[in-house]
């Protein structure tokens, strides 16, 4: 009898053993699962969808007004952005309406201040603490421009300028002409690229030139389809550049007028 008592205490010791190491483990695992879960935006590579981001100071035309974003701002200990932007209504009556998409979450613009003649200061607030990419559209009522960046591209800051009217258009002029800057070296890489390009095509052109020429009808044939193939290339390569060129030395003069502009507020403040 007392070893049949000693045999099922011994058997209720390695059942209640048996149940505390599965507690534990479970235990384990859901620590581990939301450790996993919240770091995962930490663990995981960022994924970005968006491919055209908002250049900062350049112009977008939509059917009836224009735009361009001089400042875009993110606080992340505020989890708020400020945007500074110039909006031109060229027929509408109305005030532009502002909305931010990170995500799923939809936030509207707060705090809209317009600054005479078409300055406009929006923030956005309780933004997730984990975005990747905003999503802006600007709006008159069915006709609107969408702008967007990320988190590597965004101007992070500790906190969100404010100031008076005057000293906020000098700060959005400063950014302006910080992005113009960037957009003219962007151009410039591209015109480096574009002039590779275009000595390849040359030399393709002068090697097919100084080619013999074949005698044979079929093959004369492709060798004249080559080389107006080609020369086409170096038409498109040109046009290419000087394109790039253009655009170049637009923003280089946008940039110039900026700066005289920001010259003028800062004497008249």
């Amino acid at each position: 009898m007392q070893n049949f008592l000693k045999e099922k205490l011994n058997l209720e010791k390695r059942k209640r053993r048996r149940n505390n190491i599965i507690l534990v483990s479970f235990i384990l695992v859901m620590i581990f699962g939301y450790a996993a879960f919240f770091s995962s935006s930490y663990l995981m590579p960022k994924h970005y969808r968006i491919k055209e981001l908002t250049a900062i100071g350049k112009t977008y035309t939509s059917d009836d007004f224009v735009a361009s974003v001089d400042s875009w701002d993110y606080s992340k200990s505020e989890k708020s952005m400020q945007v500074i932007m110039e909006v031109n209504a060229i027929s509408m009556d109305t005030e532009p309406s502002f909305r931010l998409r990170c995500g799923s979450t939809i936030i509207p613009g707060k705090n809209i201040k317009k600054i005479e003649p078409n300055y406009y200061i929006v923030d956005f607030k309780k933004l997730p603490y984990n975005w990747t990419e905003a999503s802006m559209t600007v709006a008159f009522g069915d006709k609107y421009i969408k702008f967007a960046t990320n988190d590597k591209e965004i101007e992070s800051v500790e906190e969100i300028k404010r100031g008076k009217d005057a000293d906020m258009i000098v700060y959005a002029t400063e950014a302006k002409i910080k992005g113009l800057q960037k957009h003219y070296g962007e151009l410039e890489k591209l015109i480096d690229k574009q002039s590779e390009r275009k000595l390849a095509v040359y030399e393709k052109l002068d090697a097919i030139v100084n080619a013999p020429v074949p005698t044979e009808e079929k093959e004369k044939q492709v060798y004249e389809n080559q080389k107006a193939a080609i020369r086409r290339e170096v038409d498109e390569a040109d046009a290419d550049l000087m394109d790039t060129a253009r655009q170049q030395a637009a923003v280089q003069k946008k940039i110039e007028e900026e700066q005289q502009k920001l010259q003028g507020l800062k004497e008249n403040k």
